[in-house]
């Protein structure tokens, strides 16, 4: 029951300045506006900390709530410290990536007769169907917008059309490499390009986020970063003996973070 209008006022300041997505410039939200925000995050925060005291001891869960107390001091540490990346390797990857991506998707409109977007389940469903004449072998659970699913196109799908339909294995292929471009770009490249500040990313740690429990990162995502592999594409050979016909270096990201000095 504790309204927060002077927040509805501060979004629409940084809506009218144009101020979007994870990297805003909250400079921009006059000091006038900006103070009462501030200042409700902290009163809001301390009221409910007394709301919820006695609940803590009623329910024994004064232990629990100090260990959690000690690993936020952990978190902010963490956070404001930040972690150094490679910002010079995150350009020249950046754009090598994007160059390689725009290489694969010509590949696949030469192949389809039209441009398709390999990250669009969509897109792919319907080139799938309409071009290779393949029915689709995945679909996410129905929804309201996707009564009988959606169609599928994960990694784990890719190969299952490459073992399946070895005549298209060349196209599924390209089409994980592209994915997975992407996915690397993306997620990575440029959100830590982004976000750095003097060659170093400060995410925000969620400490109870996560249904699980555990704690979650943002802004941008730390967790969950991909190494490089080695894929192996297979084929059938005369003995019906599986061969490695083509292999690829899958980029990751774990390459972008470097050792603080000394």
């Amino acid at each position: 029951g504790m309204p927060a209008a002077e927040e509805a006022i501060k979004n629409r300041y940084l809506a009218d300045a144009g101020q979007r997505g994870q990297s805003q410039d909250w400079s921009v939200v006059p000091a006038d506006v900006i103070a009462p925000y501030a200042c409700g995050d902290v009163e809001r925060a301390l009221r409910l900390a007394a709301w919820q005291a006695p609940r803590l001891a009623a329910e024994g869960l004064e232990p629990v709530h100090a260990v959690e107390r000690r690993l936020t001091r952990a978190l902010i540490n963490m956070e404001l410290r930040g972690f150094p990346v490679d910002v010079e390797r995150l350009h020249a990857r950046q754009r090598e990536l994007l160059a390689e991506s725009i290489r694969l998707e010509e590949a696949l409109e030469k192949r389809f007769g039209v441009a398709v977007n390999p990250n669009s389940p969509d897109e792919l469903a319907d080139v799938v169907a309409h071009q290779l004449g393949l029915p689709v072998l995945a679909r996410t659970r129905p929804s309201d917008r996707h009564p009988y699913g959606q169609a599928q196109f994960d990694d784990e799908t890719l190969l299952q059309y490459a073992r399946e339909y070895p005549a298209e294995a060349e196209t599924f292929w390209t089409i994980r490499k592209a994915r997975r471009l992407h996915h690397v770009r993306t997620s990575f490249c440029e959100p830590y390009l982004e976000a750095h500040m003097d060659g170093r990313v400060h995410p925000n740690f969620r400490q109870c986020y996560a249904r699980t429990g555990r704690t979650s990162c943002t802004e941008p995502n730390l967790q969950q970063v991909p190494p490089e592999l080695t894929w192996e594409r297979k084929a059938a050979a005369e003995d019906s003996r599986l061969r490695v016909v083509d292999t690829w270096v899958a980029p990751g990201a774990r390459e972008f973070f470097v050792p603080s000095p000394g």
